[in-house]
C-alpha cells in the first residue's frame, strides 16, 4: 500500500477479510492518486433526485466534532456535562426563553440561491441541500447525475452533518410526512400522552400554577415517582413550546423539543446516560424523519432516517478508525446483509460485501462511481465488486 495511504487505519474487522482483497486493493489506491491529475469532461442538466460522479483527490478523514450543541436550542455551556444542565438551568431561571421563536418547522425549508455574480470556483447550484456546480449535472432518466468531484460532495454532506452550531439537517429533506403507525411506533417521548385529562395514570408532584379550572397552566415542572422530571409551558392542561425531559429509567439524561397539542414535534435531541445523543425529527412522540448520532466525544457516528420509532432504509455508520459503513439498516440502526459497503476516507476506494451488525464478514475491492441524495441521505453506486 502506498505510504501517504498509511495514515488511513482499517478498523479490526475488517483486518481479516482484506487479505484475499489485498492485491486488488493496492490497484485501486494507485489508480486513485492517477486520478489527481486528471480532469474528466461532463456534461450538464438537472432533475429531481442528485447523482454526482468523480475522479478527485481523496479529502480529510473522518475528525472529532467540537463541544455539543443543539440547533433548536442554541449553543451550550460546554463546562457543564455535555453542556445540558446548563440549559435546564438557565430555562427554569427564565422561563421567556419557552415563548421564543418556533423552531420546529425549521429543517423543513430548503436553501435558495440569491442573485449574484458567482466566480469560477463557487458552486452555483444546489443538490439535495449540498453545493455543487451546474455544468456538474447530467441528465439521466428521472436522476440528476454529476461526474466529476465525488470526494468533494460526500465530504460536504458529511461535513454539514457535522456542524455543532447550528441546524445540521437545513437544507437536506428531513421532515418525514408519512403518517405515524401506532401499531408498531416506538416512541422516544418516556411521557408520551401526558396531560391533565391523562394525569391519573402517572405519580407526580407539580410544582406550577394552574387556570380556574385547576389545570396545569404557565411554566411548571412534574417530577415523577420513576425519578424523572418535565418542564415547560402548559396551557389549559396540554404541554405546548419548547421543554425539557429526563427519564433515568429509560436511560435519558434529557430530551429537549417542543411540543404541540401535547405531542413531541420537530427537530429535538435526546442525550443518554452514557453521554451518546441522537438528533432528528420528532412526529407524535417518536423519531420519524432524518436522524444523526453523536458519539461521547461529540462525534458523528451514525446518519439516517427513522420511521414510527425505529431506523429504516439507507444509513450510514462512521467508524473511530476512520471510514465509513452504508447500506440498509435494520431496527437496530446497524447494517446487516449482502451489498453493504465499507467506504475508506478518500472517499472512493470500498470494499462491497456482506456485513452481520456493522462488522464485516466477506467483501470484495471496489470504487464509488456515483452518489445521489435521496430524503436527506447519501445512496452510493460502486464499480462491479473484484477480488
Amino acid at each position: 500500500m502506498p505510504q501517504n495511504w498509511s495514515k488511513w487505519t482499517t478498523p479490526d474487522s475488517l483486518s481479516l477479510s482484506l487479505r484475499n482483497t489485498d492485491g486488488r486493493f493496492n490497484e485501486l489506491l494507485e489508480e486513485s492518486l492517477k486520478d489527481h491529475e486528471e480532469n474528466a469532461d461532463h456534461s450538464v442538466s438537472r432533475k429531481s433526485s442528485a447523482y454526482y460522479d468523480s475522479s478527485v483527490s481523496s479529502r480529510n478523514s473522518i475528525g472529532s466534532l467540537g463541544s455539543l450543541g443543539s440547533g433548536t436550542f442554541g449553543s451550550l455551556d460546554s463546562s457543564a456535562s455535555n453542556g445540558l444542565s446548563s440549559w435546564y438551568d438557565n430555562l427554569k431561571n427564565d422561563p421567556a426563553i419557552l415563548y421564543g421563536e418556533s423552531s420546529s418547522t425549521r429543517s423543513s425549508m430548503s436553501i435558495s440561491s440569491a442573485s449574484r455574480t458567482v466566480s469560477e470556483s463557487e458552486p452555483d447550484s444546489s443538490v439535495g441541500g449540498v453545493p455543487c456546480h451546474t455544468e456538474d449535472l447530467k441528465d439521466e432518466g428521472d436522476n440528476m447525475w454529476i461526474e466529476k468531484d465525488i470526494p468533494e460532495f460526500i465530504n460536504s454532506w458529511f461535513t454539514k452533518l457535522c456542524i455543532v452550531n447550528g441546524d445540521p439537517f437545513y437544507g437536506l429533506e428531513g421532515i418525514e410526512y408519512s403518517p405515524v403507525n401506532s401499531r408498531k411506533v416506538v416512541r422516544s417521548d418516556p411521557y408520551h400522552g401526558l396531560s391533565w385529562d391523562t394525569r391519573s395514570s402517572f405519580q407526580y408532584d407539580w410544582d406550577g400554577d394552574v387556570d380556574k379550572d385547576g389545570k396545569f397552566h404557565g411554566t411548571g415542572s412534574l417530577k415523577f415517582a420513576d425519578g424523572g422530571e418535565v418542564f415547560g409551558c402548559w396551557r389549559n392542561g396540554v404541554r405546548v413550546g419548547k421543554y425539557t425531559t429526563s427519564c433515568p429509567a429509560q436511560n435519558i439524561k434529557l430530551l429537549s423539543g417542543e411540543y404541540k397539542a401535547g405531542k413531541l414535534l420537530g427537530v429535538g435531541t435526546i442525550v443518554f446516560d452514557n453521554g451518546e445523543s441522537v438528533e432528528g425529527h420528532f412526529r407524535d412522540g417518536c423519531l420519524h424523519g432524518l436522524a444523526r448520532k453523536l458519539g461521547v466525544k461529540k462525534d458523528l457516528i451514525w446518519v439516517g432516517r427513522y420511521l414510527h420509532g425505529v431506523p429504516d432504509g439507507s444509513c450510514w455508520e462512521f467508524l473511530p478508525g476512520g471510514g465509513c459503513i452504508t447500506g440498509q439498516t435494520a431496527v437496530n440502526g446497524k447494517l446487516s446483509g449482502n451489498f453493504v459497503t465499507y467506504i475508506y476516507p478518500d472517499w472512493r476506494t470500498c470494499l462491497v460485501g456482506t456485513f452481520s451488525d456493522s462488522i464485516l464478514v466477506s467483501a470484495q475491492a471496489a470504487r464509488v462511481k456515483s452518489v445521489c441524495i435521496a430524503k436527506g441521505i447519501l445512496e452510493i453506486k460502486t464499480s462491479p465488486p473484484e477480488g
